[in-house]
């Protein structure tokens, strides 16, 4: 789990990867995740305001949850 405290949520850019089918559980924006056409795999890409920051996850057996 990446948990986000206040200051971190305004300039980010989030870019998400699960294999496998796993949940991707996105609780700092309404963007939700998409599957891809011929894999059980999901993406998630946002930012948060002007995302000069940056965060990359991904995972093959293992579930991704953002909060605030």
């Amino acid at each position: 789990m990446y948990r986000c405290h206040h200051q971190c949520v305004y300039a980010i850019y989030f870019r998400l990867g699960g294999q496998g089918g796993k949940k991707i559980d996105n609780q700092l924006s309404d963007d939700k995740p998409l599957k891809q056409k011929y894999s059980p795999a999901k993406t998630l890409q946002f930012k948060t305001q002007a995302g000069t920051g940056q965060v990359n996850i991904n995972t093959i057996s293992g579930r991704i949850t953002l909060k605030k």
